[in-house]
């Protein structure tokens, strides 16, 4: 038998054989969502020139090695009669000898890893933020002619580089401290990377990639999304923010301004001519002094905006006015005006338009020579983006004096010093980057977005595990991956007969299902704690999407979790709105004890990109830069493929309770567990299933050509093979076949299955009082509560709730003291905690009625929001009682006039009418008697 062991492209010589013993397996039943790899026992290398050389002579003790570093892997072959038998890395564990004659007496002990190990120990140790981004890095920007067709809401391309869904972060301008309903901003959205993308970049940055008809490059694979989880909206990275910024001065001290005047008589005047000059400042680089990255220009004083970004610029110009009376003067006295003004340009300084500015004025009086000193700061916070084409400048302005002099005759001076230096007097100029969140045109680092602490293995095998994926090295590349799920991973087609190669004499052993060391297996997501997590958790005390399935074993009381790193993400809607997504916030309490919403970081999380969806339940207005787009659908991402016609559910069990509803509702039994485990849960469960071992002896040819997909046929059955241990290439010896003889389970086929028009509890009738004339007491495990009506349901928890001839109401767990009258098919949650509801008044919160109006408009009950453009012309609203709030809001930056007034001439807060005169300014109107208060 010919041996040969290749070490970094070295053949290594040797007098004997390795004693190499090879362990390969598959995802063992025992140890479901674990992934193991071939590797080899320890093995020894007797010591020869060649391996010396190799090892750099690391035996010797005060030897120093430059190539050689036994903290890396080194790559290394066996081959048996020119057959590769084994391909991996050599790892050195330690080395043996005799004190006299080292060099040729010593023994290198290795270990050898190789194949289906390689990719999980390349990535031991890596995160998810190891991995650059930073090639998908765009401006945050989207289409306003046609939002819905634009790359950032549907890719190109399905799997490949980022998108931005709809998800409720917690932030709303339009309901201050409330969950979004039908108006959100493009800037609160965030971009959710392709999970294909992430896995792309793990194997490629370890070395690997996968064969085309591998599960990434599935239709479902190029489905998933990884969200950015961080609270609230997209922000500048902290490293970006303060690196935006300057600090300006003026090397000494300038005098800009000598001015004199003569005048004849006794009494003297002098005036300044108005004077319109820049203020340079010339030093950005002495101590206390700095420009990073070197976008203000000392020679003309301007500061170039580098980002798009929310920027506080302010400027401080401390000064003395010098007066030299003329000869004789026996007093003088008057005033020095001085108008100090931060101004800003658009287009590169052509023309300049003030931002903000200072009118100093100094008193002046004395009777010889004498300084008399003035400083004044001027700043400005721009609410808006400051965008990359804008300059600022400091300029004085508007300097006027009116001096008069007594008793003196010749010539007078007034001078004008700006004090410089680095002194506590001097003057400077400066911006910085005031407020992190990324404003609309800003750039997107997308490393900043990825999820923290999140290590690349965790994220690997989490996606095996949901998937239940199986991966196998390609034998013509050890670089390539074979990637399937379970029920596609076997060939079925492809069957090897290894009858000949059993060594019967040493007899088999069948281990019965019941030999499985658990009794219950546990799918479950992390608990996470946004609030619909905690509400899942704190009503069922279980993480929401769990699977739990009982095995019927008398004799073993175990339990198997496979718990993976994502948490899960219930999708809801507010209020009954049609805007279903996930929802990255929880509730916290002002200083008045109302609920309030509070962005909040979340978990991991792992959701389904449904593309835009399109129907007329989603209803939508998104502000795109200060443009109000109205949109008939929305890009959704969520734990379901579609909530409207569900076909995909991330979950691994169906969930207990759902929080979105609508009308005919429908939910999938495609759940994790049903289509990636359930076969073959049926399969290793079911009685007639058996777990095969025995010996046989196989060739190097045989493992060569052996692959885990393939089945193999012995004697009269066909078998899985589970693991192959202790084959040795180079010896006679037997090795043992794990095997598995499976007793087919059915082809999991999903289906759709009638969800109760509720959102509180979807299994059970213990949740609900369904078709019910009258309940009365403690109903439907809530407390004290008094139905009448159809269909209605009051969540376990709730307290004190009365709903008189209401339908279809949803009262969730954590609602107290509601009174409800001729409700119909709406969700009741917290906030409305300890209020009364009439249909009517509860109407706006389960239409989409918001209206963009343009021309003179009378308030009917078809909507409650009216959005005033008023670009072309005076717009007056005429109000009238609908029997609920009415708010209005401005969304034009014209000059014309927004007035409103009501059609039976009721004063507004006291006046006849009220006005709008700015962009974005809203007012809620509510009637309380014969006056509308705001």
């Amino acid at each position: 038998m010919k041996s040969r062991l290749v070490i970094s492209g070295n053949d290594i010589d040797f007098l004997s054989e390795l004693p190499i013993s090879q362990n390969m397996s598959v995802n063992d039943v025992r140890n479901v969502g674990a992934v193991n790899g071939t590797y080899t026992n320890t093995i020894s290398i007797p010591a020869s020139p060649e391996v010396n050389r190799l090892f750099e002579f690391i035996f010797q003790v005060n030897a120093a090695t430059n190539n050689f570093n036994p903290n890396l892997k080194t790559e290394c072959q066996y081959f048996v009669n020119d057959v590769r038998v084994f391909n991996g890395y050599i790892q050195l564990l330690s080395i043996s000898g005799t004190i006299v004659d080292q060099e040729n007496s010593i023994t290198y002990d290795c270990s050898l890893l190789g194949d289906n190990g390689n990719i999980f120990m390349a990535i031991a140790g890596k995160y998810l933020t190891d991995i650059d981004f930073s090639d998908l890095d765009h401006t945050l920007t989207l289409s306003t002619t046609n939002p819905l067709a634009d790359t950032k809401f549907s890719p190109s391309v399905a799997g490949k580089g980022c998108v931005y869904p709809y998800i409720d972060y917690g932030e709303n301008d339009f309901q201050v401290g409330q969950p979004i309903q039908g108006i959100l901003r493009f800037e609160h959205l965030k971009p959710a990377i392709f999970e294909k993308e992430y896995l792309t970049r793990i194997f490629a940055d370890a070395g690997y990639t996968w064969t085309n008809s591998s599960y990434p490059n599935t239709f479902d694979g190029t489905r998933a999304i990884i969200p950015c989880v961080k609270a609230g909206r997209l922000q500048i990275p902290a490293a970006t923010k303060a690196a935006q910024s300057f600090r300006a001065g003026l090397t000494a001290d300038q005098t800009l301004l000598t001015n004199g005047t003569l005048i004849s008589g006794t009494t003297y005047s002098f005036h300044s001519a108005t004077v319109f000059n820049p203020l340079v400042f010339n030093d950005d680089s002495t101590t206390g002094f700095f420009d990073n990255p070197s976008t203000f220009n000392t020679s003309n004083g301007r500061f170039v905006i580098p980002i798009n970004a929310y920027y506080e610029a302010s400027t401080i110009v401390n000064f003395k006015i010098t007066v030299t009376p003329p000869s004789g003067t026996t007093i003088y006295g008057g005033t020095y005006d001085l108008e100090v003004e931060l101004q800003k340009s658009t287009n590169s300084g052509s023309t300049w338009s003030a931002v903000n500015s200072s009118l100093v004025s100094i008193a002046i009086q004395g009777t010889i020579a004498a300084d008399f000193n003035g400083g004044a700061q001027v700043s400005i916070s721009e609410d808006l983006r400051t965008a990359t084409t804008d300059i600022y400048r400091v300029v004085l302005k508007n300097q006027f004096s009116f001096i008069n002099f007594v008793g003196g005759s010749g010539t007078c001076n007034v001078n004008l010093t700006v004090f410089g230096g680095t002194g506590t007097n001097a003057s400077t100029f400066f911006a910085y980057i005031n407020r992190a969140d990324l404003p609309y045109g800003g750039t997107v680092e997308m490393n900043d977005t990825i999820p923290q602490n999140i290590t690349q293995l965790d994220f690997l095998t989490s996606v095996i595990k949901l998937e239940h994926l199986i991966l196998e090295v390609d034998k013509d590349d050890d670089t390539v991956y074979n990637i399937f799920p379970r029920e596609e991973f076997y060939d079925e087609t492809d069957v090897i007969d290894w009858t000949d190669k059993i060594a019967i004499d040493r007899g088999i052993k069948i281990l019965p299902v019941g030999d499985l060391n658990f009794k219950r297996l546990t799918f479950t997501y992390r608990q996470d704690y946004d609030y619909y997590n905690q509400l899942y958790f704190d009503t069922f005390k279980e993480v929401y999407g769990t699977k739990v399935h009982d095995v019927e074993n008398d004799f073993n009381r175990d339990e198997k979790k496979i718990e993976v790193v994502f948490s899960p993400t219930p999708i809801a809607n507010w209020n009954g709105n049609g805007l279903i997504m996930p929802r990255f916030w929880k509730f916290d309490r002002d200083a008045s004890g109302n609920n309030v919403v509070k962005p909040t970081q979340v978990n991991i999380r792992r959701l389904y990109f449904g593309g835009v969806l399109t129907t007329n339940n989603v209803i939508n207005i998104l502000v795109i830069n200060g443009t109000y787009v109205p949109l008939n659908g929305y890009p959704y991402a969520g734990d379901v493929g579609n909530p409207y016609v569900p076909v995909t559910d991330y979950n691994f069990g169906t969930p207990r309770v759902l929080y979105w509803k609508y009308a005919a509702s429908q939910y999938t039994t495609n759940s994790r567990f049903n289509e990636r485990y359930s076969k073959w849960v049926a399969e290793i469960t079911s009685p007639d299933s058996k777990v095969v071992k025995l010996y046989a002896r196989l060739t190097e040819n045989d493992i060569y050509k052996f692959s885990f997909r393939k089945i193999v046929f012995i004697i009269d059955a066909y078998y899985y093979v589970n693991a192959i241990n202790g084959y040795d290439p180079q010896s006679e010896s037997l090795c043992e076949l794990e095997l598995l003889k499976l007793s087919k389970g059915e082809v999991f086929v999903p289906s759709t299955i009638d969800i109760e028009a509720d959102v509180v509890g979807n299994t059970g009738a213990s949740n609900r009082v369904m078709n019910s004339s009258v309940g009365v007491g403690n109903v439907n495990n809530g407390y004290a509560s008094f139905i009448t009506g159809q269909n209605n349901v009051i969540g376990y928890g709730a307290q004190d709730i009365n709903l008189i001839k209401c339908s279809n109401v949803a009262v969730n767990p954590s609602v107290t003291d509601f009174i409800g009258i001729g409700l119909e098919d709406v969700e009741i949650d917290s906030s409305m905690s300890e209020t009364f509801k009439s249909g009517l008044l509860l109407d706006s919160q389960v239409k989409n009625r918001v209206i963009t109006v343009s021309g003179n408009t009378t308030v009917t009950t078809d909507y409650h929001t009216y959005a005033i453009d008023a670009g072309g012309g005076d717009v007056v609203l005429t109000i009238t009682d609908i029997g609920e709030k009415i708010t209005v809001i401005r969304i034009d930056g014209s000059a014309n006039a927004v007035t409103i007034e009501d059609a039976a001439a009721l004063n507004i807060n006291g006046s006849a009418s009220k006005s709008l005169t700015s962009q974005y300014e809203k007012i809620i109107l509510d009637k309380i008697g014969t006056e509308w208060i705001y």
